[in-house]
């Protein structure tokens, strides 16, 4: 017995590994001996050894278990002194740990064993441990990391001489490069990869690496290269009888010929890899495979839609319960449609099943395009509505364990062929011998395989073109429907998000208005100011469509460009302190202060370009600047420059594609789509200016872009200032009937009425017909209508007005509401009889504007004609002679409320002394920190009272101070600072 027990323990690893090729059943049995051994193992070191194999042997069972048997053999280990079984311990608890995705504990006890090994010099523990842990930064997504430890566990290797150990390490290291999109250096590791497995044997690894390889070579669209390497992979895999690696290779060949537009073959491999996956009851392979070939059979549809139409039969099987109309799809095409959507259904059935959110992404979304060739639209939103859903799912923790899964299965390989690499060698000779002649065989049915093929693509490639020039008119029809099926989809949307921001953004308003404390104000003030963020996001995806059309219409309106920078900085503030950035803000003292083009598209852009700034820096600044380039008339070049990551500049070129970013791992760290930057520099091509950059990887970036604007007339500046302090008296006693479903809504629009107007008088109806009624009982100066509503619209309602009432009642002013900003709705509007709309969510501004506009009472006309009134004249003259302070930012923010404005005075006057207090001690006491952090707490009151110049002197102060530099010249500024403070509160309280 006691030889036995020797005999077992010597041999127990290499026969550990073999579980990974049992079915749990029999591993779980196999265990189950090894338990049975263990009362009898009298020997401490042989029981901590057995304990170990224990705990290995259960990662792939049942973690726990093996956490417990690692968890003993610690101990006994430690309590034996000694520390080559502690070290193997703590390495095969970290391996439980990582298979069941625990990556901080994993790696808690891998680096305990690394210790360890380390101090005995122990370098079998060292490659292992270092490889493992490799694995888990890789899993988790910090490739530096990965690489450290994976360069590592390289030159431990090197040292051993153990190729088979180096051939894993550099397979690892390629994959690294592989996510990093490096490519170069990919096949470089995978090449020594494969030079290492061809010269000892490991046939196995081999036809996997060379697998790998095709795929480097089908990413960078080299598809001849990648063929002549997967049918290598398929040679070996074949004559090692490995069936799945078999199988995965059929079909990766059936990719590259998808890639390559040859749909006949690529559905032949296909279906030749799923019929083996089906067979091994691989689930996932099979739902991969079942995808693929349904994207293949519609890559085939689109290629051959365009013959010239002919009937459809046997169209009937179609799910949808849908008939293709005549003319759409060739005679026979109708057949290979069924197929597709039978395949994408069975494989969006498996994916469900096994959970699988990429796959079932991936069938969604190929199902949307089927149903909408079969014009079965309704099935086709459907789908594309669930491909939305599960977009952001696609770094699922399924994912992780699966890339986790294939990485122990290599450790498995590894492990075992080092153990049995003799008998492997004399099998691999036999069977070279026994397959010499069948090689010669294939080879020749390879070369005829080839001659066909190109004679194939030859013909297919004719036939093609024959179709495309005889059916041009017919993919014109088609790619209309497709628009307008987008169009309508983006239009539901902005519908759907648009009205309940109405009522969130409206409430937010009238919180405002009531009596708060100093730190609600903020709150809500922030919530504003986010909420009005998200409309920028959902007018980005409109823009993007707007965009791809060539429909996309620019303002050229009077605008301040200070409001416009201050309000930048106001919105992304608040990201910036987040962080711990300081955010500088700097506009030329030779630019006009009223500028006439498209303040919107501006803002857009800054804070796209602002925002990725922010991102993408962890310390130091972020600037805005705006200049006025010499020479030239309004031209002007805004800069944002950040001491950020910067940009590798062999990645510059790839910022400006639409969903695209500098690094395949920036996505995943920081986050975004990468159409920000798209859209900005389109939109700044479009007002005729040119966007550029300049970084430098590790020290920062600098995006910049000119535009020219003309200066705006006296007149149009006094519009300007009139539209954003409306005279609310002008409506007093006006009579309103708001026709609205969603009750928020109504409460918004009421209560905003009612504190702005005196005496107004608002009746609310729920839908179209309830406002006819009312109409008809009584008499109202406006109607303001919400475009859609149950029971009757109001585009119905509206058109019933114009059509069947008579009098004063037919030509009453009808305002549309509407969450749609598509021209095509707008449009509907106008057709229908209304007047004029107003967006959701609205301003207080666009409101009354809108309300004054139409309002039949002669003081108001007169005043919108002329564009003044006396509560403005008042404001205008109260500002007169003001040196330090200039209150119109804080106006149009308080809508011309002077109360708010008081309020906002006041807080002012009350916090400020005792900041200035606290930075006059810091820079005496010379604490930099605290001194910077209390004047950028400042900033935004210096904003709010219109104090550029103190602004830019706080600034000066918080850079210097925050980057210990020019500390000589802090007295002086902070002293500056102290005497505009002085100033402005002799002009502030005389505000009453």
């Amino acid at each position: 017995m006691k030889h036995f027990l020797k005999f077992l323990l010597l041999f127990l690893p290499a026969l550990i590994t073999a579980v990974s090729g049992f079915a749990q059943k029999e591993g779980q049995a196999f265990i189950d001996s090894l338990l049975r051994v263990l009362p009898k193992v009298t020997e401490d070191t042989n029981k901590v050894k057995l304990l170990n194999n224990l705990s290995f042997a259960y990662y792939a069972i049942n973690t726990d278990e093996g956490v417990k048997y690692g968890q003993q053999a610690l101990e006994l280990a430690t309590m034996l002194e000694w520390e080559k079984g502690a070290a193997t311990a703590n390495c095969y608890i970290g391996v439980n740990y990582q298979y069941k995705s625990d990556y901080p504990k994993a790696l808690e006890y891998y680096n305990k064993g690394l210790e360890i090994d380390e101090k005995l010099a122990n370098k079998r523990g060292i490659a292992t441990i270092t490889g493992n842990m490799g694995n888990v930064y890789f899993d988790q997504g910090d490739y530096p990391k990965a690489l450290e430890y994976y360069l590592k566990n390289l030159k431990t290797e090197e040292e051993m001489g153990d190729k088979q150990g180096l051939a894993t390490v550099n397979m690892n290291i390629g994959g690294v490069y592989y996510v990093q999109h490096d490519f170069p250096k990919t096949l470089e590791y995978s090449f020594q990869a494969l030079k290492i497995l061809e010269q000892i044997g490991d046939r196995q690894d081999a036809a996997r690496i060379t697998a790998n390889i095709s795929n480097v070579y089908q990413v960078q669209k080299d598809y001849t290269k990648a063929l002549e390497y997967d049918f290598k992979a398929l040679k070996i895999a074949e004559e090692i009888e490995d069936k799945n690696e078999t199988a995965i290779v059929i079909r990766n060949i059936g990719t590259v010929y998808a890639s390559q537009r040859n749909y006949t073959m690529a559905i032949e491999y296909g279906q030749k890899s799923l019929k083996m996956f089906e067979e091994a009851g691989d689930k996932y392979e099979a739902a991969c495979t079942l995808n693929e070939l349904g994207s293949a059979y519609l890559s085939l549809i689109k290629d051959t839609i365009l013959a010239k139409p002919y009937t459809v039969t046997g169209a009937e099987g179609l799910p949808g319960g849908k008939y293709i109309p005549d003319g759409l799809i060739p005679s026979g095409k109708a057949a290979r449609l069924r197929k597709a959507i039978d395949y994408l259904q069975q494989s969006l059935a498996i994916s469900k099943e096994i959970h699988s959110p990429v796959i079932i992404q991936e069938c969604n979304k190929y199902l949307a395009e089927a149903y909408e060739l079969s014009n079965n639209y309704k099935m086709a939103l459907e789908y594309s509505n669930m491909y939305h859903n599960t977009k952001d799912s696609v770094f699922s923790k399924e994912n992780d364990d699966k890339i986790l899964k294939m990485t122990m299965r290599h450790e498995y390989d590894r492990q075992r062929l080092a153990d049995s690499l003799k008998t492997d060698a004399a099998l691999q000779r036999q069977r070279i011998i026994n397959y010499v002649g069948f090689a010669g065989f294939v080879l020749a049915l390879l070369l005829l395989f080839f001659i066909y093929r190109n004679y194939s693509l030859q013909k297919k490639a004719n036939t093609i073109i024959r179709a495309e020039k005889e059916n041009a008119e017919q993919q014109r029809t088609r790619a209309e429907n497709s628009e307008r099926f987008k169009q309508q989809f983006l239009a539901n949307m902005s519908h759907e998000i648009r009205t309940p921001m109405n009522a969130v953004l409206g409430m937010t308003n009238l919180a405002l208005d009531t009596p708060l404390t100093p730190k609600q104000t903020k709150y809500l003030t922030a919530v504003k100011k986010s909420s009005e963020n998200l409309l920028v996001i959902i007018n980005d995806v409109l823009d993007l469509s707007k965009l791809e059309a060539g429909k996309m219409e620019l303002e050229k309106i009077p605008f301040r460009l200070g409001e416009q920078v201050n309000q930048v900085y106001d919105t992304m503030q608040f990201k910036a302190e987040e962080k711990g950035l300081v955010l500088h803000t700097e506009i030329g003292k030779d630019i006009p202060d009223v500028l006439e083009g498209d303040p919107y598209r501006l803002n857009q852009i800054l804070i796209n370009l602002c925002g990725n700034a922010i991102k993408f820096t962890e310390k130091g600044t972020v600037k805005i600047i705006a200049e006025r380039v010499p020479g030239r008339a309004i031209s002007l070049r805004f800069r944002v420059i950040d001491s950020g990551i910067g940009i590798p500049a062999d990645k510059i070129d790839k910022l400006f594609e639409s969903f695209r970013q500098a690094d395949a791992g920036i996505s995943r760290k920081y986050g975004g789509t990468g159409l920000g930057l798209s859209i900005s520099k389109t939109l700044v091509e479009l007002q005729g200016g040119t966007m550029e950059v300049s970084s430098e990887e590790g020290k920062g970036s600098e995006f910049s872009f000119t535009i020219t604007y003309e200066i705006a007339s006296e007149a149009e500046a006094a519009s300007l200032n009139y539209e954003t302090n409306a005279d609310h008296t002008l409506l007093r006693g006006i009579k309103i009937l708001v026709a609205e479903d969603n009750e928020y809504n109504q409460i918004v629009i009421r209560d905003t009425l009612e504190n702005l107007i005196e005496d107004v008088k608002v009746d609310v109806a729920e839908n179209g017909k309830t406002a006819i009624e009312k109409l008809f009982a009584n008499d109202y100066d406006v109607i303001l209508m919400d475009a859609h509503m149950p029971e009757m619209s109001g585009l119905e309602a509206t058109e019933y007005i114009r059509r069947e009432t008579g009098g004063n009642k037919r030509d009453i002013p009808i305002i549309a509401l509407t969450a749609s900003v598509l021209n095509a709705d707008l449009n509907k509007c106008t057709e229908a009889g209304m007047n004029d709309y107003i967006p959701k969510p609205f301003t207080r501004a666009q409101l009354l504007n809108t309300l004054a506009k139409y309002y039949k009472n002669d003081m108001a006309a007169t005043a919108v004609k002329e564009g003044k009134n006396e509560a403005f004249a008042e404001m205008q003259n109260e500002d007169a002679g003001h040196k330090i302070t200039d209150l119109t930012f804080l106006r149009n923010f308080c809508d011309g409320d002077r109360d708010r404005m008081k309020k906002y005075i006041d807080i002012y006057l009350k916090l400020t002394p005792g900041n200035l207090e606290k930075i006059n001690k810091a820079g005496t006491e010379k604490d930099y920190a605290s001194l910077s952090q209390t004047v950028h707490g400042m900033k935004p009151r210096l904003d709010f009272m219109g104090m550029k110049e103190a602004k830019a002197v706080a600034q000066k102060i918080e850079l210097y101070a925050t980057g210990q530099n020019n500390l000589e010249l802090l007295p002086d500024l902070i002293a500056l600072l102290q005497s505009d403070y002085d100033k402005s509160e002799e002009e502030l309280r005389s505000f009453a």
